[in-house]
């Protein structure tokens, strides 16, 4: 017999994944801004979200204003459908927080996209850190 890792079900953590009817509820830039666009160059979805970076390093999109329940242990996958016009690395992962909310850490990915192509991206398998009781959703440019 071989040893397997039994995962959790696929499930929509976030409360606005497809940013519906151009709605950015859940959302937030961070050191950059972000805006609502009918999406460009064919989209899979009618909507998405434009971050547009400050200019420094470390600014992204996050799922911060709703975060969402994890345990410690437990492997979590954020995916998104990324289009970056000039193509070139993303970071794709989660903020981590403690029971009072407080931010403790992050988990990124980083996966190279190609040049004004939609493409869908995820972070792999990101397992919760211990101590950990909320995580959201960030994704940005490395």
């Amino acid at each position: 017999m071989t040893d397997a890792t039994v995962f959790p079900s696929a499930a929509i953590l976030n409360a606005n994944p497809f940013f519906t009817g151009g709605s950015l509820t859940a959302w937030a830039g961070y050191l950059g801004t972000i805006t609502a666009t009918q999406a460009v160059g064919g989209g899979p979805f009618p909507w998405s979200c434009l971050f547009t970076s400050n200019g420094g390093s470390g600014g992204a999109l996050e799922g911060s204003s709703t975060p969402f329940p994890v345990t410690p242990g437990i492997v979590y996958q954020m995916s998104a459908w990324v289009y970056f016009p000039s193509g070139g690395p993303v970071d794709v992962g989660f903020d981590w927080q403690d029971s009072g909310h407080g931010w403790v850490s992050t988990s990124m990915f980083p996966v190279t996209v190609p040049a004004g192509v939609w493409t869908a991206i995820g972070s792999g398998a990101i397992t919760a850190p211990a101590a950990i009781s909320y995580a959201y959703p960030r994704a940005g440019p490395h």
